[in-house]
């Protein structure tokens, strides 16, 4: 009795496991159309937090809390942020991003993929240099490639 409690305890622990160290698989793969790959030639923010210039995947995180995840291609640097999104039922000719450039930095604001778009929160570096009532400027990069 006490052998099968155990091995039930191990199946129900390896399973518990194999679910949490695949989620990234999982969020990549579960939302297809919902992520862009992108290189980035300069610094920019992703919420509070600066990233360097690089290769870029963005993806969908969750279903459940609209979220994103901003990596580069190793998965050394990344950032998991909150959004707001969209579902169109529109494809674009082409994924972009959209940054916010302000105070000599750049914020990254909107990601647009072939079926969702993401708003970013404004971040907390955004609002005390809006606060201070210096210019901002919208610009994009286009063509990104979709991440399927």
């Amino acid at each position: 009795m006490k052998e099968l409690f155990n091995t039930k305890s191990l199946l129900i622990l390896t399973l518990f496991v194999s679910v949490f160290a695949l989620s990234p698989v999982m969020a990549t793969t579960s939302y297809p159309g919902y992520g862009v790959q992108a290189e980035i030639p300069f610094a920019f923010n992703a919420g509070d937090t600066l990233l360097p210039a690089g290769s870029y995947r963005i993806i969908r995180s969750s279903n459940i809390e609209p979220s994103i995840e901003v990596f580069n291609e190793d998965g050394s640097v990344g950032v998991f942020l909150l959004v707001e999104d969209s579902f169109d039922t529109k494809e674009p000719e082409t994924s972009e991003l959209v940054f916010k450039k302000i105070g000599g930095k750049d914020f990254l604001k909107e990601v647009h993929t072939e079926s969702t778009d993401y708003e970013l929160e404004t971040s907390h570096q955004e609002q005390q240099l809006e606060t201070q009532g210096i210019k901002s400027e919208i610009y994009k990069i286009a063509g990104v490639k979709v991440k399927k």
